[in-house]
């Protein structure tokens, strides 16, 4: 589980930022939480980059929808445009 809506204060003042950076934090300030968010634990799926999500039921869609696009092209192509010409 992933901890999200904490509060970042300790770990900007540990790094020791300047003024300068002080001042571009009001920019990208969204909000304060309150005491009772901060203590909240939220559950979170984090997906890595390259990383596909697990899926808990397997659609028979996934192997009849390209099967019915495969047999469409073969009687185009060997049954319909053959009649064409």
């Amino acid at each position: 589980m992933k901890e999200v809506s904490k509060d970042a204060t300790e770990a900007f003042e540990d790094i020791g930022h300047s003024d300068e950076a002080r001042e571009i934090l009001e920019n990208y300030l969204i909000g304060t939480l309150d005491e009772a968010s901060q203590r909240k634990e939220y559950n979170v799926n984090v997906i890595r980059a390259g990383e596909l999500p697990e899926e808990k039921s397997s659609s028979s869609l996934r192997i009849i929808l390209p099967a019915i696009a495969i047999i469409g092209a073969l009687v185009y192509k060997f049954v319909l445009a053959p009649k064409a010409h």
